[in-house]
């Protein structure tokens, strides 16, 4: 008997709690000429689903819409926006920040790269080794 209410104050104690920013999915870029597969955080899926049915955003309203916190909005869109990978196209591209909330965001339609699988996942910077 004291074992059954044990466990059972054990397993009701136990909670279930999301971490959003450990997920990756995969996406299927289908508008451009060819088939990309990109490996994306959940972050960077919910900014670029924003594209189905906008040509064009602002970054203020990007976070408006999705609700995602400034830091990890930063980190998941600039991935997006690198030199190497930029699958999305800023206004000023040379500017590596988010800073002005009224630059403009749109998908780049003239991407290209001889990789079909692109991962776009930001890595967590490294702290200093001593």
């Amino acid at each position: 008997e004291y074992r059954r209410q044990r466990q059972m104050c054990i397993r009701d104690s136990r909670k279930i709690m999301w971490v959003y920013n450990h997920g990756s999915l995969q996406m299927e870029a289908t508008y451009l000429k060819k088939k990309y597969q990109l490996l994306v955080n959940v972050f960077q899926a919910t900014v670029l689903s924003l594209f189905n049915d906008y040509d064009k955003l602002t970054v203020k309203e990007c976070k408006e819409k999705t609700q995602i916190s400034d830091k990890l909005f930063a980190e998941s869109i600039l991935k997006l926006c690198n030199p190497k990978s930029k699958i999305i196209a800023k206004s000023s591209p040379k500017v590596p920040k988010l800073d002005d909330p009224n630059e403009v965001l749109r998908l780049n339609t003239d991407f290209e790269s001889a990789n079909i699988k692109q991962n776009l996942i930001p890595q967590p910077a490294l702290g200093k080794l001593t």
